[in-house]
């Protein structure tokens, strides 16, 4: 952004900048809000579309394990038939025909039913990841606004007290009118370059807040945003089994139900035996009395290669392209972790670098501020060190954020919520 420019430039609003940047210490203070990324990724997913119908889905896959419980598979149908014959004959039919159970069909319907709770359960598990991960990248972009507004800040802070003091300092007649127009111009940049930092962090904060529904109060002006930066160092961070990732258990869990399912249409292909249970009674003509008899009958329908074969052919079609996606899927992630891990080590080596460069900096600074007083330097070079000290601080903390934003996406590789 424009400010950091400004930072960089050998200008004496560095000066009182680094006085104070480096007579703190570097701590993380917390902000007004003490909603972190967890509460936020879970507000975020009671908005989402499949946590607000997974109740109606898990009330159908109930509807059909009950099913599985009752007596028979479908409702039975009642027949009821009238004669009438020649001299007052008459006949009156009653008959009742039940469906049955096919072989093992009511196990494997049940396996179907548990193997489709199991596939809603890893469903909710990946589109919760995913939301995880929409909110991940929009809390750490904001956590690197908050961050810039926070030095941007500073600057401005630190170019009003130069001006001030510049301003003295023409009227004891110590410094020129030019040097005061020099204090003003690098107050006013620094002044237009913190709200550009603030429109970004407003523009980011507006975005995270719809995303999840939570009202984000505004940070502390005087604080850094609170950050994960204990993390442990990547050698001590072991990555799960790729199997155990929960858009892997998404397509364990499909493939599985689309075996059971199929099983369970290959059992029902030959189509479904009736009992059928009846009693009539019947006269021939008038006087005669009535004769009543009882009927039992059974319909076995007889196997049908044709639908069996076409079952058999779609189902693994769709078993064979899911493992292959599967797979596909699980280089993807395994590679990602690989390069989670690469980035995690190479912003450890940066931090270290950084806080080697702001060290070095900081001493240099203490011993231009002690040539510049004995007259051994002149006041460029006072600023130039002043800026390198501010820089060097700036980009220190910058590091860090990346660093905590590469441990938040690596748990993300591994399929973990925050």
């Amino acid at each position: 952004m424009t400010y950091l420019h400004i930072w960089a430039r050998p200008t004496r609003a560095a000066l009182l900048a680094c006085m104070i940047t480096t007579s703190c210490s570097f701590t993380w203070a917390q902000t007004t809000s003490a909603i972190g990324l967890n509460q936020l990724t879970e507000s975020a997913w009671q908005l989402h579309i499949d946590y607000l119908t997974r109740d109606q889905q898990l009330v159908l896959i109930q509807a059909k394990q009950q099913t599985n419980n009752r007596l028979l598979p479908e409702s039975g149908a009642v027949d009821v038939g009238v004669n009438r014959g020649n001299h007052g004959g008459r006949g009156y039919e009653l008959a009742y025909t039940a469906p049955l159970w096919l072989k093992n069909e009511r196990l494997l319907s049940k396996q179907v039913s548990g193997t489709e709770a199991l596939a809603l359960d890893s469903k909710l598990s990946v589109s919760k990841l995913r939301v995880a991960g929409q909110v991940r990248e929009a809390y750490w972009a904001w956590q690197m606004a908050l961050n810039d507004v926070y030095y941007a800040k500073l600057h401005t802070d630190n170019t009003v007290q130069l001006l001030d003091d510049v301003k003295k300092r023409v009227v004891a007649g110590d410094m020129t009118n030019a040097d005061l127009k020099q204090a003003e111009i690098v107050q006013l940049s620094s002044q237009s370059a913190l709200y550009e930092a603030q429109t970004h962090e407003q523009t980011l904060r507006s975005q995270l807040a719809a995303a999840t529904g939570v009202a984000l109060s505004e940070p502390i002006s005087s604080a850094i945003p609170i950050l994960a930066l204990n993390a442990p160092k990547v050698s001590s961070v072991h990555s799960f089994a790729i199997e155990k990732h929960p858009l892997i258990a998404y397509f364990d869990a499909r493939i599985d139900q689309l075996a059971k399912n199929q099983a369970l249409q290959l059992a029902q292909a030959r189509g479904r035996p009736e009992l059928t249970i009846g009693t009539s009674r019947e006269r021939g003509s008038n006087g005669d009395s009535y004769q009543t008899s009882l009927r039992l009958g059974a319909k076995i329908p007889l196997n049908n290669a044709t639908n069996r074969s076409i079952i058999a052919t779609s189902a693994a079609t769709q078993i064979d392209e899911l493992t292959v996606e599967r797979a596909l899927e699980s280089k993807r992630l395994t590679a990602e972790q690989a390069i989670a891990v690469a980035r995690m080590q190479a912003l450890e080596r940066q931090i270290e670098l950084a806080q080697q460069r702001a060290s070095a900096a900081s001493t240099l600074l203490g011993m231009t501020q002690k040539a510049f007083e004995l007259g051994q330097f002149d006041l460029p070079t006072r600023i130039r060190a002043a800026a390198e000290a501010n820089e060097s601080q700036r980009l220190l903390s910058k590091v860090q954020i990346d660093k905590a934003a590469a441990a938040s996406h690596y748990q993300q590789t591994l399929g973990l919520l925050p």
